[in-house]
């Protein structure tokens, strides 16, 4: 079978373009894997940066800056009637039945800086149509502090929904509170 020499030239030009587009694929794929580790590695040094400067470098505003952050996510040393009292008006103006069954506050959560913060424990029970319930976990869910749900129990009753939780929220010690007359 003779073939012509503008079929076989067709032919060498076609192999030289897959040739071209294979290496074009491969190199588009090697300069991308590169970039993404270039990219780690940038994000890396940021980061290690961000480290670095966090522990050295800290002037005095700096430093009230974090205590006023750190403030405004831990409830005072003196706030807690009014933080419990904030919850029940919350209760009782979207119609939930709420009892605080019990209050505790726990041992400093950092043990080398005791009397720095303490975890208020809450014991709550209330009752109240599904909606206000749901609205009413909303709220605790997203207090101004830093506070978690230990547990949440939900149960219906026969025209109601009763919840039974414990809540803790992180609240400032003693210490702390010197801190904040700096």
């Amino acid at each position: 079978m003779k073939i012509g020499k503008t079929t076989s030239s067709f032919l060498f030009l076609l192999g030289l373009a897959i040739i071209g587009l294979g290496a074009n694929y491969a190199a588009f794929v090697f300069i991308k894997r590169a970039n993404l580790k270039i990219s780690e590695q940038s994000n890396i040094a940021e980061i290690s940066k961000g480290r670095v400067s966090g522990l050295f470098g800290r002037e005095k505003n700096d430093v009230r800056a974090q205590i006023i952050k750190l403030h405004s996510r831990v409830l005072s040393e003196d706030g807690a009637v009014s933080f419990l009292e904030s919850i029940e008006t919350y209760a009782k103006d979207h119609e939930v039945e709420l009892k605080i069954d019990s209050v505790t506050i726990d041992p400093p959560v950092d043990p080398a800086n005791p009397g720095l913060t303490e975890t208020l424990r809450l014991r709550l029970e209330g009752e109240g149509s599904w909606q206000n319930i749901n609205e009413l976990i909303f709220y605790l869910e997203h207090l101004p502090y830093k506070s978690s749900f230990e547990s949440v129990a939900l149960s219906k009753l026969e025209s109601s929904w009763r919840i039974r939780a414990e809540l803790t929220v992180l609240k400032a010690g003693p210490v702390l509170k010197v801190f904040n007359e700096l």
